[in-house]
């Protein structure tokens, strides 16, 4: 094993892989604070195990400890505090004393947490206190921080006289860390006496505001304590109010409300506290509930909390169901503390404190009905869906789901992708009108918007461009109504589906064109108000002048396309509108439409884009009567193991096309295009119609033919019909006249 003094002499190969340690350690410390982390610290800890640094063990087993500590898995926490603890015990001598002395000096915080969890045994927190204090004692260390917790133990044990011994034992040890008129000493302090003697907790209190130079009234905005006494005067006027004086805590109250909003004291305050001192003031005791009830687990460790917040609920709705449902869980924890700890005093506090004085009101059935209440996502949900989210004005954002639902509101998030796996569109149809429902009773409009997007693309898989252009319509309007709250990464996929939507909708006959054009006035107002890129706007317009024929529009619009994805290059994919421009304006430019191609594949570094524009060049090259390249698209399809739809942004006819010069290559080329052929649908109207004159070339004996060249025919006819003009029928004319002729 290796000493942490030792450590700065390590030379050669060991001292680089112990650097290596050290720096993957510092880089954990900067991870989020979620599980990653936890699995981060546990290969930390075997990899520095391994290597022989006991030193970097113990602060990867604090890390895991530290991560769990304040994700609230208090059970998780003390497993890893107590494998800490295993490392100290075995290789203390080798681990700086500064950071033995932190990590058992970490055994009050530990204590408090163990104390808030009823599921905790009493002697399994007697026992980890023992065995901290057996260490330090054994070191000769501080040994304040096992005063304190035995202290806080006491309280919670209903123990007034060990409390007082073990609270004057604290202060008597004379520790650095726990100065006497320190703000955080005396709120230490004051929350263990106030459980078990509110009047003593008030004296004490107020001497200490005196020995601070703290005075009655306004506090000084100057002091560089003044939030943290704002804390302390808060809980003075909580104090107040166990022992019936309410007039002095309003004006408390009153006063703190002079110099703080209600949201900064319900994020700085104890909220029960806060609560209490504002009463008065139903207004800003409604935001500090509401600010609670998103931010609680709504589990045994708030008992306090949620008892001061159903005491606010019922006073404002003494009928209502939303406080009684919060009362009966505030007295359910109370138990579960009083029976783990041998007392009877949290239920006493409820009775003649926290709902000392209410009104009677009905009890609700749910509190009966174990498969209910005694499932606590379910429990959550249901209070809350009581009360908080029917008050909430506005919906919410994933990052704001209250605390007690958010593995229902994750589960609800990533519903949306079952869609794309629907076995029918019916089936994806009642998934999307399931996920509304949840959406809207959770005012989560993420995963309702998120369907939305996934059955558009559902919908472009099974080619329905009804469905597609209607889906897309309504996620137009819901993110018009919840630009604010619809995460980032979902308005860009919907941004994205844009253009794609209506190149199937323009070509599908079914498709009215007013629709078209409403969802296309649509998005200009919607990318509007969010600031999205217009480019795609420009793209809408030239697919609908590309199959109006309008040559003079589309060319202007493409200088416009141009200029536009330029300036907005770094918010979308340049080379992919210009490879989409190429596919409409060939016919009219094609010089220009070439002249594109190049730019694409000499300044690419993508495949997908590369490979696409390669195949434009070739076809370009042997309209021209010069060399296709055939053989290097070839391979290239080859590389993405013959599909077609994964080539890249180029229709499908122009690798047909390009395949006739190899015959022998046809049949697998022509199979690959059919496989992703959605049958009759217009946005394949192309792809038909390459498909079914080479068919009728080169294979007249295959049935598929003569059904594809129907498919095209009326395709053609119908969009005719719909749009009042002869430019499909003329343009299948001119480019695949074998079709007429057959």
């Amino acid at each position: 094993m290796i000493r942490f003094d030792e450590i700065p002499n390590l030379e050669g190969e060991q001292a680089e892989r112990v650097r290596a340690l050290i720096d993957r350690g510092s880089e954990i410390w900067d991870m989020p604070e979620d599980l990653s982390q936890v699995e981060a610290w546990e290969r930390q800890a075997a990899d520095c195990e391994a290597e022989g640094l006991p030193h970097y063990v113990a602060s990867a087993r604090f890390g895991q400890y530290t991560v769990y500590s304040q994700g609230g898995l208090i059970g998780e926490a003390l497993g890893a505090y107590a494998r800490l603890m295993q490392v100290i015990a075995r290789y203390g001598d080798y681990i700086a004393p500064e950071n033995v002395a932190r990590f058992l000096g970490s055994v009050s915080s530990i204590a408090v947490n163990m104390i808030s969890d009823p599921s905790i045994p009493r002697d399994q927190i007697q026992q980890v206190i023992g065995l901290v204090e057996e260490q330090l004692r054994a070191r000769g260390m501080d040994m304040s921080n096992v005063y304190l917790a035995r202290a806080e133990i006491a309280t919670e044990f209903g123990d007034a006289a060990a409390m007082h011994e073990w609270r004057h034992r604290w202060q008597a040890e004379g520790s650095e860390e726990w100065p006497q008129f320190d703000p955080d000493t005396v709120s230490r302090e004051i929350a263990i006496i106030q459980p078990l003697n509110p009047n003593e907790a008030i004296s004490v209190l107020e001497q200490r505001f005196g020995a601070m130079g703290v005075q009655p009234g306004l506090l000084d905005p100057q002091h560089p304590e003044f939030h943290m006494f704002a804390m302390l005067r808060a809980r003075l006027g909580a104090l107040y109010t166990r022992i019936g004086r309410r007039d002095i805590a309003a004006i408390i109250g009153d006063e703190l409300r002079q110099q703080f909003s209600a949201e900064w004291l319900a994020r700085n305050v104890i909220i029960e506290e806060a609560l209490a001192v504002l009463e008065h003031r139903p207004e800003d005791a409604l935001e500090i509930t509401d600010y609670a009830l998103g931010e609680t687990e709504l589990g045994a460790t708030d008992w306090q909390l949620i008892a001061a917040v159903a005491r606010n609920r019922i006073l404002a709705d003494p009928q209502g169901e939303e406080g009684r449902l919060l009362q009966q869980l505030a007295e359910d924890n109370a138990r579960a503390h009083d029976e783990r700890s041998g007392t009877d005093w949290h239920a006493r506090e409820l009775e003649e404190y926290w709902f000392a004085g209410l009104p009677e009101g009905p009890r609700p059935a749910i509190v009966d009905d174990p498969s209910i209440w005694n499932d606590v996502p379910t429990r959550a949900e249901h209070i809350l869906l009581a009360g908080w989210l029917p008050r909430r004005g506005s919906q919410i954002a994933l990052v704001e789901a209250p605390i007690a639902m958010r593995d229902r509101y994750v589960e609800l998030s990533q519903r949306p992708f079952e869609i794309l796996d629907a076995e029918t569109a019916e089936e994806a149809d009642t998934q999307l009108e399931n996920i509304r429902e949840d959406a809207e009773r959770f005012r989560l409009p993420d995963p309702y918007f998120a369907a939305l997007v996934m059955r558009v693309g559902r919908a472009a898989k099974d080619g329905d461009a009804a469905s597609l252009i209607g889906r897309y319509a309504q996620s137009q309007q819901v993110l018009r109504d919840h630009k604010d709250v619809i995460q980032p990464g979902l308005r860009a996929a919907a941004e994205q589906a844009f253009a794609v939507v209506i190149k199937a909708a323009i070509a599908e006959p079914r498709i009215p064109l007013e629709k078209i054009r409403e969802v296309i006035d649509t998005e200009a107002a919607v990318r509007e108000i969010t600031g999205a890129p217009r480019a795609p706007l420009l793209q809408a317009e030239a697919e609908v002048a590309a199959h109006f024929g309008d040559g003079a529009a589309l060319q202007h619009l493409v200088g416009e396309i141009a200029r536009v994805s330029e300036a907005e290059q770094d918010a979308l994919d340049r080379f992919e509108i210009c490879l989409e421009t190429v596919r409409v304006i060939w016919p009219y430019a094609p010089d220009y439409a070439e002249s594109l191609v190049e730019w694409v594949r000499s300044t690419t570094s993508d495949e997908a884009h590369r490979r696409a524009a390669t195949a434009w060049a070739g076809w370009f090259a042997r309209r021209r009567g010069g060399d296709s390249g055939v053989d290097t698209v070839l391979q290239m399809l080859e590389s993405v193991d013959r599909d077609a739809d994964e080539f890249g942004s180029v229709p499908e006819a122009i690798l047909l096309e390009l395949g006739t010069e190899r015959p022998d290559e046809l049949p697998w080329l022509i199979d690959s295009v059919v496989e992703n052929l959605v049958p009759g649908a217009g946005y394949d109207l192309e792809n038909i119609a390459s498909l079914a004159t080479i068919l009728l070339e080169h294979a007249p004996e295959d049935p598929r033919g003569p059904q594809l060249r129907e498919d095209a025919l009326r395709i053609v006819a119908e969009l005719d019909a719909r749009n009042g003009n002869t430019f499909h029928s003329d343009m299948l004319r001119q480019r695949w006249s074998g079709l007429l002729t057959v």
